[in-house]
């Protein structure tokens, strides 16, 4: 399975990412008003990166729903490397999660 994972692009992980949260959520229920809060406070903190743009933020849970395991970026600027680099510390300074565990991709033109 991981074998396949490393075959996919960059597209194709991003779709993956997002079917999976879509999946998730379906699953685990609704987010709570703290969880949505604490994703969109930090969309709107990444947005203010220079060269960042428009950012949303995907913020995995762990089992008991406490702290985060993981998170995704999805950011207009994520394209340039600076950018994607600095998103990637800023969540690490937020969220208090390795490098490995936040994933930042380009935004699509055109979407939401």
């Amino acid at each position: 399975m991981l074998e396949k994972l490393k075959g996919l692009r960059r597209p194709e992980l991003l779709l993956l990412a997002a079917a999976l949260a879509s999946a998730a959520l379906l699953l685990g229920g609704r987010l709570t008003p703290a969880e949505s809060s604490l994703e969109a406070r930090m969309a709107r903190v990444l947005s203010q990166i220079d060269g960042a743009g428009r950012v949303s933020v995907l913020i995995n849970r762990g089992a008991e729903g406490e702290r985060a395991t993981g998170a995704v970026i999805v950011a207009e600027g994520a394209e340039d490397v600076r950018v994607m680099l600095e998103l990637q510390r800023a969540a690490r300074a937020l969220l208090g999660l390795e490098l490995e565990a936040i994933e930042v991709f380009d935004r699509e033109e055109g979407a939401r």
